[in-house]
């Protein structure tokens, strides 16, 4: 089994995120004006540039902050909750930002699996029932009919099958 080499990456991530969240609308159920975006940006960037040149973590985080369990190794449902895969890997950016998901797709008992890429924006994150609940606005045979991905070692990275 592949070990994630992007640990400290994903967390800048979750960090950033977090600390950008915290500095939006008080109300989680309203979406953030402009403003509070640009400001939320700026604010992450500045905090994590400061955390950088200080040599050490943030002070703080955001409770509205999203861990990277409430993402990797969870299954994801279609809109009719059927199960269509679960997220094995996830695939960040030099910029820090995840910006594909990798599902495990398919099969049985192990057998005719299949990793397919996701764009991460493509996957609704909700909670139902004090749990996580991921969607993704498509449907099975959709998935199973995405292109395979494998992952190379010598690479470090998923490659589309047959490269």
């Amino acid at each position: 089994m592949k070990s994630i080499l992007v640990s400290p990456a994903v967390m800048s991530f979750v960090l950033i995120s977090a600390i950008a969240e915290g500095t939006l609308a008080a109300d989680p159920q309203s979406p953030p004006t402009p403003a509070q975006l640009e400001g939320a940006k700026e604010s992450s960037v500045a905090a994590a540039a400061e955390a950088r040149k200080a040599g050490s973590a943030a002070s703080s985080v955001a409770a509205q902050g999203v861990t990277i369990t409430d993402w990797y190794k969870q299954s994801v449902y279609d809109l009719s909750n059927n199960k269509v895969g679960e997220i094995v890997d996830l695939l960040v950016m030099p910029d820090g930002k995840i910006s594909l998901l990798v599902l495990r797709a398919g099969g049985f008992l192990g057998l005719g699996e299949k990793d397919v890429a996701v764009p991460f924006d493509a996957i609704q994150h909700t909670v139902k029932d004090g749990n996580v609940h991921l969607t993704l606005d498509t449907t099975e045979d959709a998935v199973k009919s995405a292109p395979r991905l494998r992952y190379d070692p010598n690479a470090g990275t998923w490659v589309p099958e047959g490269k």
